[in-house]
């Protein structure tokens, strides 16, 4: 889903998305990613975009700096560090 706020500032553009989980094709998952590209490109530049959804990322099971946001529940491993 996409919607689009104006205010007295700015644009707001919300796209909503999840995406499909590891053990789908990798053809439904080409299609998704796909489809979220074309959405992005076709929201105007200056507009501000918040992307939000169930992304079905491995976020790893050390939550170290992260508590409070994270639990231990993850899966894999996280690929960047804080």
């Amino acid at each position: 889903m996409k919607a689009r706020f104006n205010s007295k500032y700015t644009k707001l553009t919300v796209v909503t998305c999840y995406a499909p989980t590891e053990e789908a094709d990798d053809a439904d998952k080409e299609c998704f990613y796909e489809q979220l590209q074309a959405i992005m490109e076709k929201i105007p530049a200056h507009d501000m975009v918040l992307v939000i959804g169930d992304m079905n990322a491995r976020t790893g099971m050390d939550n170290t700096n992260r508590e409070r946001t994270m639990g231990k529940e993850g899966l894999g491993e996280v690929r960047y560090k804080m």
